[in-house]
């Protein structure tokens, strides 16, 4: 496979991290969440080496969360996954694959429920914002009023 570099733009945002991972060497990046993520530092045979024998640490800052909060959030949170969440306790996570109408998987995340109304999605890879905002508004707004639930992604 043939190596390409990645151009730093203002469309892939650095890590608060990025600055210290360049200082420690690292040789390869890859994008997650629009974000640089450290690949590689020196050869593969070297990162297997240290990995056996040192402890690694990773910079992990483009994992993002969503949050939906409001009186009708734990229904649409529950609308997205398989996963029964009807005796989730406050405090708790949960490994809840996010799945569309046919039943494909759109994302592996990790809910936290933070209250009641307030819940927190750390999402794998991808814009699965998007697919919290339905394209037939017109069901959404009936089946969710206005102010009902809120929607935040702070990288969006």
């Amino acid at each position: 496979m043939k190596n390409y570099s990645i151009a730093k733009s203002r469309r892939l945002r650095s890590t608060p991290y990025t600055s210290r991972i360049e200082n420690q060497g690292v040789t390869a990046y890859t994008i997650y969440n629009h974000m640089l993520l450290p690949a590689a530092f020196g050869s593969i045979e070297d990162s297997y080496e240290h990995l056996k024998k040192d402890v690694q640490i990773w910079d992990v800052a483009a994992e993002r969360q969503v949050e939906i909060q409001g009186k009708d959030s734990a229904t649409l949170v529950q609308l997205m996954t398989c996963r029964d969440l009807s005796k989730s306790k406050i405090g708790r996570c949960y490994y809840c694959p996010i799945i569309d109408d046919s039943g494909n998987l759109v994302n592996d995340p990790v809910v936290l429920k933070l209250a009641e109304d307030k819940w927190w999605i750390s999402i794998a890879d991808s814009d699965v914002i998007f697919f919290f905002i339905p394209s037939d508004l017109t069901f959404f707004n009936s089946s969710f009023p206005k102010k009902l639930i809120s929607l935040s992604n702070e990288t969006y």
